[in-house]
């Protein structure tokens, strides 16, 4: 039997959205470059304007580390690990972010200037790496796939091996 969860009004998912089992991934999250990448290329040929508004969801760990969840994408900041470096905040929105709206504030990036969490301003490019980490934390969440699921895009994550927690 597949148990169903729920994490907010509207919105459920199934056990088999998770692989429990852990996969072989780098210790290596994806820069902007890669990510937009990856992203572009889960759209099959033929059905592109279906594909775009597809929501993106992003798999968050609970505060010890020990539990994975589905959640939404509500921006993109700079990272509390480096303030040079890019978190896709998963604060908790209502609202999923569609592929289409994911990949054009992503291409914008470069021409952004974003401000550090305690301050400053930091220019970011390409080759900028980018995590999963909620705004303000530096817990080392990396993101080491895209999987197109029937319903929407899931960034699979992991935790970095030198990760502060």
């Amino acid at each position: 039997m597949i148990k169903k969860f729920k994490i907010f009004e509207n919105f459920e998912f199934d056990e088999e959205d998770f692989d429990f089992e852990e996969e072989e991934y780098g210790n290596k999250t994806f820069t902007v470059r890669e990510l937009i990448d990856r992203l572009e290329n889960i759209i099959p040929m033929g059905i592109k304007m279906k594909y775009l508004n597809k929501s993106v969801r992003i798999e968050v760990y609970s505060e010890n580390g020990k539990y994975r969840s589905i959640s939404t994408i509500s921006s993109l900041q700079s990272w509390r690990g480096s303030y040079y470096e890019l978190t896709l905040d998963s604060g908790g929105g209502r609202r999923f972010l569609d592929l289409n709206e994911l990949i054009g504030i992503l291409k914008n990036c470069p021409n952004r200037t974003f401000t550090g969490y305690k301050g400053g301003r930091f220019k970011m490019d390409m080759n900028t790496p980018v995590w999963a980490d909620p705004y303000g934390r530096y817990r080392g969440i990396m993101i080491v796939d895209v999987i197109d699921k029937p319903d929407y895009i899931l960034l699979k994550t992991k935790k970095h091996d030198d990760s502060y927690e």
